[in-house]
C-alpha cells in the first residue's frame, strides 16, 4: 500500500469482525486450481459475531453506484468482511463463544503466488433473536444542518421511525438536534411519546455543522439522566463534515473516548456521501461502537432495525485473541486495529466488544448483507524451528474475553494444524472447509478493491482498471463453480467500479495487469 512500510502494513485493515482469520504466506510456486476439500461439520444456521468499532461497506458501495471513484478511506476491511457470512464448525465448546482454527492453501488472484492459510473463527451458540437486551436510554443526536439537506434528513428520519418500533416500553429516548448550535428537544420519554413524534414530523434542515457541541451535549445528558437501570447509548446521525465550533478530530475523538470509557456507548450512522468517513470511523473505534453508511432505503431498514438492534448488546467485552506460531513467524497482519507483536512468532489482538451478527447464513440477506461475519489475515513465513518441532503444527490460537456484566473471564485454546510442512511446495489447492475457501476469496476481493481505490486516488486510473480486470476474471471463474450471493454482489460492485473508471478515461496498464503483487507492496 502506497507509502506504508511492511511493518506498518501489518496494522492495515481487514477483520476480526466475524471473527474469521486467515494466516497466509505469499510467494512460492503456484499450483493448479484444483481444490482438495476436507469435510468439516455440516453447515447450519449458526451466527458469527461482529466486532465493535467497525465501519460498514456502504460508503464505498454508494459512491460506486452514484458513478464515482471511491477512495481507500471509504473501504474498511472490518465492515467489508462483515458482509460475508462464512460457515464455521458447530459452536459446541460449551461456552457462549467458540474459537476454531481451520487450514487452507491456494494461490492469490493477482500474481499467482502461493498462500498457506489458517482460518481462525469465532462463532456463537447464542440465537440473536433470543438475546435479552437490558432497558436502554438512547440519546439520538441528529444533524439538521443545511449541508445535510431536507432529502437526506428525511431518509434519516425514516430510519428513526423504523427504529422506534423496535424499542420496548422500558426504553427511554432523548432527542437532540445539532446544526450551528446544539439543543435538547425532548428527553427521557418513551419511544411512542406523541411529543417525540411531533418533533420528528416537523424537522427541517438549516445552519452549519457543530458536531463537537452536539456530541458533548448528548454525552452530558446521557450521564445526567442515568438512573442505574438502563444502559446508556448515544446514536449520532450525521451526513456532513464539521464546519463550525471545535472541528479538531483529535479533540472530538478524545472527548468521545472518555465518555465511552465511563459507560456511555456510541452508534454512528452516516447518511450521505458528504459524511466525514475517517472521523466517524475514528469515533466508533475509540468507543467500541458501530458506524454504518446506509446507501438507500433498504439499507436504512437494515441498519436501524436489524443491525443496530443486535449491536446494542455485546456478548463479550475486553476480548483478546493471541496467535503463537510453531515453525512459522508472522510476516504481516490484516484484520485488527489493536495488535501487539511480542515477537515475530507471537501477537495479541485487543478487541473492545463482540456482538451477535444477525445473519446466520449466506442466504440470510432479506434485509441486506450487513451482520454476516468476517475474517482476519496473518501472513506467515517459515521460521527457525526447535528440534522437537511438529512439521504439521502451525501454532495455537487463544481466545479470552469477559462476560458482560460480570468479572468472569473465559479462555479457550485451539491448535492449528496442516498436512504440510512449512517448506513443502505442494501443488494441490487445499481447504479444510468451504468457509476457509470463501474467506480466502473474500480477502482477494478486498485487496483488489483497496489496490484499485489507492491507485485511482493517486490518479493512475489505468493501474486501477487493470487490477479490477484481473480480479474480475478470477472471481467470475470461481463463482461458476461456487455460487455465493455475497461474492456475486461484490462482482456487481466491481463491474460498477470498472465502468466508472472507463467513464473517467482509464486505459489498462499492462505492467500492473501482469505483475501486481498485493501482499508485498510497500
Amino acid at each position: 500500500m502506497s507509502g506504508v512500510g511492511r511493518a506498518e502494513a501489518w496494522l492495515r485493515a481487514v477483520v476480526v469482525c466475524g471473527l474469521v482469520a486467515s494466516v497466509a504466506c505469499g510467494g512460492g510456486d503456484s499450483g493448479d486450481d484444483g481444490v482438495e476439500s476436507v469435510d468439516s461439520m455440516p453447515p447450519g444456521p449458526v451466527p458469527s459475531v461482529n466486532q465493535g468499532g467497525v465501519q460498514d461497506f456502504g460508503a464505498f458501495r454508494a459512491i460506486v453506484e452514484a458513478g464515482g471513484l471511491p477512495g481507500p478511506e471509504t473501504l474498511d476491511s472490518v465492515g467489508f468482511f462483515a458482509e460475508h457470512h462464512v460457515t464455521l464448525p458447530s459452536p459446541d465448546c460449551g461456552e457462549d463463544l467458540c474459537v476454531h482454527g481451520l487450514m487452507g492453501s491456494w494461490v492469490n488472484f493477482f500474481d499467482g503466488s502461493r498462500c498457506d492459510t489458517v482460518m481462525i473463527g469465532v462463532n456463537t451458540a447464542v440465537d440473536p433473536g433470543e438475546v435479552e437486551r437490558p432497558p436502554m436510554h438512547l440519546v439520538v443526536l441528529l444533524e439538521t444542518s443545511a449541508a445535510l439537506g431536507d432529502d437526506t434528513l428525511a431518509l434519516a428520519l425514516e430510519g428513526l421511525y423504523r427504529m422506534r418500533q423496535e424499542l420496548t416500553e422500558e426504553d427511554r429516548v432523548t432527542l437532540i438536534r445539532f446544526d450551528t448550535t446544539a439543543r435538547v428537544l425532548i428527553e427521557g420519554v418513551a419511544a411512542g411519546d406523541d411529543q417525540l413524534t411531533s418533533w420528528l414530523d416537523n424537522m427541517r434542515a438549516g445552519g452549519d455543522t457543530n458536531l463537537y457541541d452536539g456530541l458533548r451535549l448528548a454525552y452530558e445528558r446521557a450521564e445526567a439522566l442515568d438512573d442505574g437501570q438502563r444502559q446508556r447509548r448515544v446514536m449520532l446521525i450525521s451526513g456532513s463534515a464539521p464546519d463550525t465550533g471545535i472541528a479538531s478530530r483529535e479533540r472530538l475523538v478524545e472527548m468521545s473516548a472518555a465518555y465511552n470509557a465511563a459507560g456511555t456507548g456510541l452508534t454512528i450512522v452516516g447518511v450521505s456521501a458528504g459524511a466525514d468517513v475517517p472521523l466517524l470511523e475514528a469515533l466508533a473505534e475509540a468507543g467500541g461502537g458501530q458506524v454504518y453508511f446506509p446507501e438507500d432505503r433498504i439499507a436504512i431498514a437494515e441498519v436501524f432495525v436489524e443491525e443496530v438492534n443486535t449491536a446494542l448488546t455485546p456478548v463479550a467485552e475486553e476480548v483478546q485473541i493471541a496467535f503463537s506460531g510453531e515453525g512459522y513467524q508472522v510476516q504481516a497482519l490484516y484484520g485488527a486495529r489493536n495488535a501487539r507483536f511480542e515477537s515475530p512468532e507471537r501477537l495479541t489482538l485487543d478487541i473492545a466488544s463482540l456482538y451477535v451478527a444477525h445473519r446466520n447464513s449466506a442466504d440470510d440477506d432479506d434485509q441486506g448483507r450487513r451482520g454476516g461475519g468476517g475474517f482476519m489475515l496473518l501472513k506467515l513465513d517459515a521460521a527457525d524451528a526447535p528440534a522437537d518441532f511438529d512439521p504439521e503444527s502451525v501454532g495455537e490460537v487463544t481466545l479470552e474475553y469477559r462476560v458482560p456484566g460480570q468479572e468472569q473471564r473465559i479462555a479457550q485454546t485451539v491448535t492449528v494444524q496442516t498436512p504440510y510442512s512449512p517448506d513443502d511446495a505442494h501443488e494441490d489447492a487445499y481447504f479444510e472447509s468451504d468457509g476457509v475457501e470463501k474467506a480466502f476469496v473474500t480477502l482477494n476481493v478486498f485487496v483488489g478493491f483497496l489496490g484499485a481505490a489507492e491507485r485511482s486516488a493517486d490518479g493512475d486510473l489505468g493501474a486501477a482498471l487493470a487490477i479490477l480486470e484481473r480480479l474480475e476474471g478470477a472471481l467470475t471463474a470461481w463463482l461458476v463453480a461456487n455460487p455465493d450471493g455475497d461474492l456475486e454482489d461484490d462482482l456487481r460492485v466491481l463491474k460498477g467500479f470498472k465502468a466508472n473508471l472507463l467513464q473517467a478515461g482509464a486505459n489498462p496498464s499492462p505492467n500492473t495487469a501482469t505483475a501486481w503483487d498485493p501482499w508485498y507492496e510497500d
